[in-house]
């Protein structure tokens, strides 16, 4: 549920500098407050909602992600990220009133909505 692909942004033989995160919704309901942290600690957020068939696009600097700041080859920046920077960047976002963490394959449940009062507040702080 809900991947975000990662795609090395330059021209092949110049510089990749940038990491492209891409998500599309997939799911029959819209996907709430999509939101992309970084291992710096910056959050990456401007949507309130992505529509289902609908993309989410943003971009980080590899720099960001704690990686060296350029690469030759798409290739060689993907394989980067991969190995030591996928797993420390997390993708929250909220469906049907619970909100989720994905970081690399693990998806976790951060907090849901008991039914005994207001749904998620997705500006509240997640323990």
């Amino acid at each position: 549920m809900c991947v975000v692909r990662a795609q090395a942004i330059g021209t092949e033989g110049n510089e990749h500098k940038r990491m492209r995160f891409t998500f599309e919704n997939n799911l029959k309901d819209p996907v709430l407050w999509p939101t992309l942290v970084l291992p710096d600690g910056s959050v990456l957020r401007e949507e309130e909602l992505v529509w289902t068939g609908r993309p989410w696009v943003k971009e980080a600097t590899l720099n960001s992600l704690g990686l060296k700041g350029r690469y030759l080859t798409a290739k060689a920046a993907k394989t980067a990220f991969n190995r030591f920077a996928r797993d420390s960047v997390g993708f929250e976002f909220t469906v049907r009133g619970y909100r989720f963490l994905r970081q690399g394959n693990a998806l976790t449940l951060l907090k849901a909505d008991t039914g005994l009062g207001p749904a998620i507040d997705p500006t509240e702080q997640t323990d």
